[in-house]
């Protein structure tokens, strides 16, 4: 099944409202993901921080458990250095390398599950 990045967005909400409870669950989803907008762009209003419109594209295309933990980073390195002269928020070599490793780790397991689900 080779759909392409657009074709798979596609199938995967269709997918998803296929039944009642896959309905209920794209719906929760939804209803928070909203939610959680909506805080994110106050709050990075707020604090100043640049590229806003990333999350929602992040949302909608990757996912909401994407796009939260990239935002709270962020918001905590905007908030770090705002207090000034506190080291909140940087990042050493080991946490860049831990990060990469986990970001990689994370999508070879994803990778890896669609693989599966596709044949």
């Amino acid at each position: 099944m080779n759909l392409g990045f657009w074709g798979f967005q596609r199938y995967f909400y269709q997918q998803s409202l296929i039944n009642p409870a896959g309905r209920a669950n794209f719906v929760d989803m939804y209803v928070f993901g909203v939610a959680v907008f909506i805080w994110m762009v106050m709050e990075a209003r707020r604090l100043r921080m640049r590229f806003i419109w990333l999350y929602p594209v992040a949302f909608l295309l990757i996912g909401i458990s994407t796009f939260v933990p990239i935002f709270l980073i962020n918001r905590q390195r905007a908030l770090a250095a705002q207090e000034g002269g506190t080291v909140a928020g940087a990042m050493t070599g080991f946490d860049a390398i831990g990060l990469i490793l986990s970001v990689l780790g994370v999508a070879a397991l994803a990778v890896a599950l669609l693989l599966q689900t596709w044949r």
